[in-house]
């Protein structure tokens, strides 16, 4: 009887299912064609590839941002994370994470203490967060900026209602700070895949994005960037499709629209408009030319990652999408569940190449890395765990990449 009944539902919600146009935003010159869907790509150009998870770990504290970097350059990843009021550090250790130097792991044999040992077992960034205790933290990044084999990590934060971004190195035992006010600094990739650092004002005719040189403990501006106009770097990133186009950056609108540019500055394609978790408002003060303050909106996107994952030699880009969970017409934007898309451009057209499965839970932030240090690069997925104030863990799903 209940299977006659469910066979009933169905059939009465047949004629409302309204399936996707098998269109896909493509560019022929300077036309770009929209897609007739935004919700989603068509399922049809997916690849059979759903990526199902390998481990699913818990962090007893909460996450707003993380990233994976080698600090100390001993080739043995640190997972470095911010729940927006102080940075922690945690490796992956006997099957799960661990703050390095602890006397937990001091008691299983973990001999290794090369820039955590200290006899008092304090952190070096309890001084970084000391200092840094009235910065409210954005978004963390890392990235051998110096090219010395032991990765930065760089924050950007609000204090006072003023944009400071900030680079953080291990040398000597202690992190060394250097700290530059009123720009939202990013790490983009040249062709050769080398990063570097890239800069943006928001102050009324100084919003120019450039390129920025860290040295030493100071941070300044180092020339004019080649970028699209009109894209905020904070939505913006480095995109390399090594294809007849030959993109090289991708940037996307507070409306969800994804563009992708030649080095020329010319737009490739675009699709219009994908359906995005959050994006995050944040109100600063920058100087007004004129004399006094002017308030500033950001409207900041859940982190996009470009690279070429599966070495393939073309770059790949990471969203965070909403899915409906079934495509009925009057419901489908009310009943969605979070996942990843993992977009290839060639040819001029975006393809999907795979996505995680629908996801319970909201979705905080993403990460790449050899997290467990096994030679293996990972997608790694931070969700919110736990309802109780205080108490607010979060939930890491890990994915081995193709």
């Amino acid at each position: 009887m209940k299977r006659i009944l469910l066979i009933l539902v169905l059939l009465g919600l047949f004629p409302l299912l309204r399936f996707p146009v098998p269109v896909v935003a493509h560019a022929a010159g300077n036309t770009v064609k929209k897609n007739d869907f935004p919700a989603v790509i068509p399922t049809y150009i997916r690849k059979q590839v759903m990526q199902k998870v390998w481990k699913e770990k818990v962090l007893p504290f909460p996450v707003r941002s993380a990233v994976i970097g080698d600090l100390d350059g001993d080739g043995e990843n640190e997972l470095i994370t911010t729940d927006g009021r102080i940075l922690r550090i945690v490796q992956w250790k006997y099957g799960r994470f661990l703050t390095p130097g602890t006397k937990e792991q001091e008691k299983k044999g973990f001999f290794s203490f090369r820039i955590w040992k200290h006899k008092d077992a304090e952190s070096p960034l309890d001084a970084v967060n000391q200092d840094n205790r009235k910065i409210r933290y954005l978004s963390l990044d890392a990235g051998d900026l110096n090219c010395d084999g032991r990765d930065e990590i760089l924050y950007r934060g609000i204090r006072n209602h003023q944009l400071f971004s900030g680079i953080l190195t291990f040398q000597e035992k202690h992190f060394r700070r250097a700290v530059i006010p009123g720009v939202y600094l990013q790490i983009l990739r040249d062709p050769e895949d080398h990063p570097f650092l890239a800069g943006q004002s928001f102050t009324p005719g100084r919003d120019k994005i450039g390129r920025y040189h860290w040295e030493g403990g100071r941070i300044q501006r180092a020339g004019p960037l080649n970028f699209p106009p009109g894209a905020a770097l904070y939505a913006a990133g480095s995109h390399y499709s090594r294809d007849a186009d030959g993109s090289a950056y991708y940037s996307l609108s507070g409306t969800g629209q994804l563009r992708f540019y030649a080095p020329d500055l010319r737009e490739i394609t675009k699709i219009d408009a994908f359906r995005l978790p959050d994006f995050h408002t944040y109100k600063i003060r920058v100087q007004n030319p004129a004399g006094g303050t002017l308030k500033k909106k950001l409207k900041i996107p859940n982190r996009m990652l470009s690279g070429d994952y599966d070495q393939d030699g073309r770059d790949e880009l990471l969203l965070i999408l909403q899915r409906p969970i079934l495509n009925v017409r009057l419901i489908r934007s009310l009943l969605t569940r979070e996942s990843v898309a993992d977009l290839v451009l060639a040819n001029g057209q975006v393809r999907e190449y795979w996505d995680t499965q629908p996801i319970f839970g909201k979705i905080i932030d993403q990460a790449v890395g050899d997290i467990d240090n096994n030679g293996k690069r990972d997608l790694i997925l931070f969700l919110r765990e736990g309802m109780i104030p205080f108490r607010q863990k979060t939930r890491l799903l890990i994915y081995e990449l193709p």
